[in-house]
């Protein structure tokens, strides 16, 4: 994500002053073709820029922003879809503008490099002068920004993983996705074609029978794949305490198996929200 953002600002006419990596060998790569300067950590490149983007894993994030300097009236950003800015607070307590910038899409894949933003949604969130800096840099690179609130983040977050596992599936253009809307009732009859059907929050109100139901008639009614989520039975300990209100886990092994039943194509991943919820994509032979 960092090359892909340092070379994208490059191409916009913006300029990219310091580079900072776990892995010096690639970093050097890039400075030299970006003409910043070659720095040792995330600290010392504070000292050389306005804007600081943080592009590390989410765990990172706190513990690498706690470490910068001189971060007074600057601008310090984290591209991480699930965190929110509280992340950043040590920085904003040392007077910092502080914001996040999270582009909808999986830039590593395939070696896609900046020119795979162009058209990419990317959520933006912060303060008034984050917000509109960040809005300017998208649109300089091409995207399309939108504002996430605080309360709808952790579905933002479900909604490009889900985007995600149909890239990785390699059968859509890697900066959009355009889903229709479905009636999904307990008597649900689909007599439409879909490329994709993604099923999401519906199915942990239902006993296993009717959300089979459901699930066979989205199968049967698209042409590329589907896609769905729901509350699994093998959460981190974190979730075990959880009041669910009416809703409930399934069994996710159960799940797996049903759609290996109807197509070799499957992915499955558990690894967002600390194992909240688990998605399923399944794929048609082309």
């Amino acid at each position: 994500m960092g090359t892909a953002i340092a070379k994208g600002a490059q191409a916009a006419g913006r300029s990219v002053t310091a580079v900072a990596s776990r892995h010096p060998e690639r970093a050097a790569g890039l400075a030299e073709e970006l003409g910043a300067v070659l720095v040792g950590d995330a600290a010392e490149a504070s000292d050389h820029a306005d804007v600081i983007m943080l592009c590390v894993p989410d765990d990172a994030i706190a513990p690498v922003a706690t470490t910068l300097r001189n971060v007074g009236n600057k601008l310090v950003v984290h591209t991480a879809g699930a965190k929110g800015l509280v992340v950043l607070d040590v920085a904003a307590g040392r007077g910092a503008h502080t914001g996040s910038l999270h582009p909808v899409m999986v830039v590593a894949a395939g070696g896609r490099e900046h020119e795979a933003l162009c058209g990419a949604t990317v959520a933006i969130d912060g303060g008034d002068v984050a917000r509109d800096w960040l809005t300017s840099f998208a649109r300089d690179l091409h995207m399309e920004p939108v504002s996430i609130p605080a309360e709808h983040r952790a579905l933002y977050h479900l909604s490009a993983a889900m985007v995600e596992q149909i890239e990785r599936a390699g059968s859509m253009p890697p900066t959009w996705a355009c889903f229709e809307q479905c009636d999904l009732s307990d008597n649900w009859t689909s007599p439409d074609r879909f490329d994709w059907i993604v099923v999401s929050g519906t199915l942990n109100t239902m006993e296993q029978p009717l959300a089979e139901t459901i699930l066979h008639t989205a199968w049967q009614s698209c042409d590329i794949g589907l896609t769905f989520n729901f509350l699994s039975d093998r959460p981190h300990p974190r979730w075990h305490d959880a009041d669910l209100g009416p809703a409930h886990r399934f069994h996710l092994p159960a799940w797996y198996a049903w759609a290996l039943e109807r197509t070799p194509l499957v992915a499955c991943r558990q690894d967002y929200l600390d194992g909240h919820d688990a998605t399923i994509l399944m794929r048609r032979r082309r």
